[in-house]
C-alpha cells in the first residue's frame, strides 16, 4: 500500500488494513507475536528487538504472499539485511523459526532454541 493511497483512507479503513496484516503475519494473535519476539531475542541477544523483528516480519510476508520462487528469494534477502551483520548460522536459525512459525497450530508447539539449531542445519546453504 502506498503513502498516497493511505492518505485518502478513513481511520477505520486504515485500522482494518492493519488488523488484517497482523492476522496474516500472526494468525494466532498477539500471543504468537510475543512468542516469536522472545525467540528472536534469544537468537539475536545483541541486536535491538525491533530491528530484527521488522526484518523477520518482512521476510515472512514475502514468503506468505508467494510461497515459492521469488517469495523465497525475497525472504532470504530480507533476512540478510539484518544489521549489524549476523552469522550464517543465526540467519539459518531465524529462517527455521519462520518455517516452524508458518506451520504452528498452537503456541505451545514452538521449538526451543536447541531444536531450532538442529532444524537450521538444513537451511545453512541458503545463507553461505
Amino acid at each position: 500500500m502506498s503513502y498516497f493511497t493511505d492518505m485518502f483512507k478513513s481511520k477505520e479503513e486504515k485500522e482494518e488494513h492493519s488488523n488484517n496484516y497482523v492476522k496474516m503475519i500472526f494468525p494466532l494473535g498477539l500471543e504468537q507475536r510475543d512468542q516469536v519476539s522472545g525467540i528472536v531475542n534469544e537468537i539475536f541477544p545483541n541486536h535491538p528487538e525491533g530491528v530484527v523483528l521488522f526484518n523477520y516480519i518482512s521476510a515472512k510476508q514475502y514468503f506468505i504472499e508467494n510461497k515459492k520462487g521469488e517469495g523465497l528469494d525475497r525472504a532470504i534477502k530480507q533476512l540478510k539485511k539484518i544489521r549489524p551483520k549476523v552469522k550464517s548460522n543465526q540467519l539459518a536459525m531465524i529462517y527455521a523459526l519462520m518455517q516452524s512459525d508458518l506451520s504452528i497450530e498452537d503456541i505451545s508447539m514452538y521449538p526451543r532454541l536447541e531444536e531450532l539449531k538442529s532444524l537450521s542445519e538444513q537451511y545453512m546453504e541458503l545463507f553461505d
